[in-house]
C-alpha cells in the first residue's frame, strides 16, 4: 500500500479520511481513522450518572457508538438486525461505549 492520493481531516469529529493508491492492484484503498477516547470518556461520564432505579419513557440511550465502528459493524450486517446488533452491544469489546449500567441487552 503506497501513493497516498488525499488526505482530509475533521477536527470537530475527530476523523480522519485517507485515500491510497494500492500498489498491487492500482485500485484506490480509502481508509477512515477516529479518535474514540472523547467518545469512551463521554460515556464513562453517563454510565457514571445512569440510575437504573429512575422513571425512563420508552426509550433510552444505552450506548455511544463511534461512527467508524458503527460503519464497520453495518458492512457486517450488525445493525439490520436488532436482536444482533444489541447482542454485540452486550459484547466485552464494546462495553466502553456503553452509556447505561452495561448488563445484557439480548
Amino acid at each position: 500500500m503506497r501513493g497516498l492520493i488525499y488526505s482530509h481531516g475533521d477536527a470537530v469529529r475527530a476523523t480522519e479520511t485517507r485515500i491510497f493508491r494500492d500498489s498491487e492492484t492500482g485500485m484506490p484503498l480509502i481508509l477512515r481513522y477516529q479518535d474514540v477516547r472523547r467518545i469512551i470518556t463521554d460515556a464513562a461520564l453517563a454510565r457514571a450518572r445512569f440510575d437504573r432505579l429512575a422513571p425512563r419513557r420508552h426509550m433510552h440511550q444505552i450506548a455511544e457508538v463511534p461512527m467508524v465502528i458503527y460503519e464497520q459493524q453495518h458492512k457486517l450486517g450488525r445493525t439490520a438486525d436488532r436482536k444482533e446488533w444489541l447482542k454485540w452491544l452486550s459484547r466485552r469489546d464494546a462495553q466502553a461505549f456503553r452509556t447505561d449500567d452495561g448488563r445484557r441487552l439480548a
